[in-house]
């Protein structure tokens, strides 16, 4: 049989139909094929000393670290008022605002709880401050 009506006028045979490639001959990059589902996906090659490495990170626990500006505002929001009253309050709720951002920024840290503290113990501190100085110089 020759080519169909439609070959003549367009001058080519038809196009063979696509066919996925079988599992050993498709690679993956990074877990996820790209493009159209029959088009290979980027060839990577992984040496036997990625693999060992990234199988013994996979084994290890996730070491997360507290946020050391959220335990500074901590420490100055308890211990600054009896020391430096009003500049003690400013710095834990600059400390805290600073931790947190760093936090959400940083997902494996932890100290969320020290920052909200130190925020909230500075602020207390700065409105008890203002109301003592208030109390002492305007009664």
């Amino acid at each position: 049989m020759g080519p169909g009506p439609a070959a003549a006028v367009t001058g080519s045979a038809a196009p063979e139909p696509l066919r996925p490639a079988s599992r050993a001959a498709r690679p993956v990059a990074d877990g996820v094929s790209r493009g159209h589902r029959f088009a290979p996906a980027p060839v990577r090659t992984v040496s036997r000393r990625e693999t060992r490495r990234a199988r013994r990170a996979a084994r290890r626990p996730v070491r997360r670290r507290t946020e050391r500006y959220a335990i500074a505002a901590f420490v100055v929001a308890l211990v600054g008022p009896s020391l430096i009253p009003f500049a003690s309050s400013i710095a834990a709720i600059v400390l805290g605002v600073i931790a947190l951002k760093r936090l959400r920024e940083r997902l494996e840290n932890r100290g969320e709880v020290f920052a909200v503290l130190g925020i909230v113990l500075g602020a207390i501190g700065l409105i008890g401050t203002a109301l003592l100085f208030a109390g002492v110089f305007f009664v």
